[in-house]
């Protein structure tokens, strides 16, 4: 099994990355539909922390409550393993809890160490309604279908070649996209007008950490591309190309279906 230790370090840099963190003193409480972590599952322990010494991050009070999860409804791919795992629950009003109860808890990320604490946003208890939420599944369609509508072309193809971008690329920040152009061979347009049988799209080839998860085209790729124009260069000038620039813009061609049917739809407009 792997370490707790190194799964909950990784977690809070998973929820760090998404924006997963509570809001501050003084802002607005989170809401049910802002949480990144749902699951149902089983009151263990009240007053209570699974951080074991000498690890005293997250010491027992009277607001910690030990948790079993028993199913993750949502979360990030990289958590799922909390699952049949138990963490400590800073809960919002631990009157409401026994042990033994089961329910469905909306969290966010909290801290971590030898164990991880998650912030409780709301609980219901086993037959009480649970508002509706949307799955992660239905979270990234609908980033994909807001992408869709933003971009200018979309069609699938194979890329052929790959070269720098013919000008002069002064050092200026070793965060610097280093701007590449890609040949695509196309064969269908989805979205916009397009005649000819190839395209040439801009792509940031670095993989700093700035630009790691812009899409990365190579030769004998072949996706779904999301294209735009009017890209700005790495001295904020207007590139009038075609790019590829967001990590949306490069889609696995298995799900040309899904994007054909959220292009169809209208949920893109």
């Amino acid at each position: 099994m792997r370490s707790m230790n190194t799964l909950a370090r990784y977690l809070a840099f998973t929820l760090t990355l998404s924006g997963a963190w509570v809001a501050s003193p003084g802002q607005q409480p989170l809401r049910p539909a802002q949480a990144t972590i749902i699951f149902t599952g089983t009151v263990m322990q009240l007053h209570a922390t699974t951080f074991a010494p000498p690890d005293t991050m997250i010491p027992a009070s009277d607001r910690t409550i030990v948790v079993r999860v028993d199913k993750v409804l949502k979360s990030t791919p990289e958590v799922a393993w909390l699952q049949g795992n138990t963490i400590t629950l800073e809960a919002k009003d631990p009157s409401t809890f026994r042990v033994g109860m089961r329910g469905t808890f909306f969290t966010t990320g909290g801290r971590w160490g030898d164990g991880v604490e998650l912030l409780e946003i709301a609980h219901y208890e086993d037959g009480t309604p649970v508002p509706k939420f949307r799955t992660r599944q239905e979270d990234a369609d609908a980033a994909l279908a807001k992408r869709l509508a933003q971009v200018d072309l979309v069609i699938s193809g194979t890329v052929s070649s790959t070269a720098p971008l013919p000008y002069i690329q002064h050092v200026i920040s070793e965060h610097m996209p280093d701007w590449c152009l890609a040949t695509i061979e196309v064969e269908t347009v989805e979205k916009g007008n397009l005649t000819r049988k190839t395209v040439t799209v801009m792509f940031a080839a670095s993989t700093d950490v700035a630009q790691y998860n812009r899409p990365k085209l190579k030769p004998g790729d072949h996706a779904i591309w999301l294209l735009h124009t009017q890209v700005p260069d790495m001295w904020g000038n207007t590139v009038p190309r075609l790019a590829a620039t967001d990590p949306l813009d490069s889609q696995p061609i298995t799900e040309l279906a899904k994007v054909r049917a959220l292009l169809k739809s209208g949920s893109t407009k």
